[in-house]
């Protein structure tokens, strides 16, 4: 449910909501850092460009400016970049592994990667 406290522009570009909840949604449409996400449209009004999340100006598809939390799988079908540091959080191996897992085992406090699905399952070191 969206509540509107206002809408602003022509038929083209939209602005809802007040200044902590706000989607903007046009072609060209110019928004303040305060607005949560905007949606860009092309010219024919199709909103298939970019979605800029906490950010007015995105630069690629999917932009999010602040923290995301996945609560069930990712899938990356391409290059995963991580410009900063990828935390494993301590545990056991995964039930049903599959080749190119990876996990932080707490009891050995090594990182292992799953090289064969077995039987049996085969856990390598990585460091």
């Amino acid at each position: 449910m969206i509540f509107c406290s206002s809408i602003i522009g022509g038929e083209s570009n939209k602005i809802l909501g007040n200044a902590n909840h706000s989607l903007a949604f046009g072609e060209s449409v110019s928004v303040s850092s305060d607005y949560v996400a905007a949606f860009f449209a092309d010219s024919s009004g199709f909103y298939r460009g970019k979605v800029g999340i906490n950010n007015p100006s995105p630069t690629v598809e999917l932009e999010v400016n602040g923290s995301a939390k996945v609560t069930s799988n990712l899938e990356v079908d391409g290059k995963a970049t991580i410009n900063d540091v990828l935390h494993l959080t301590p545990g056991t191996a995964p039930v049903l592994p599959q080749r190119g897992d990876i996990y932080y085992d707490d009891s050995t406090d090594k990182v292992k990667v799953c090289t064969g699905e077995g039987p049996p399952v085969i856990w390598e070191d990585l460091n």
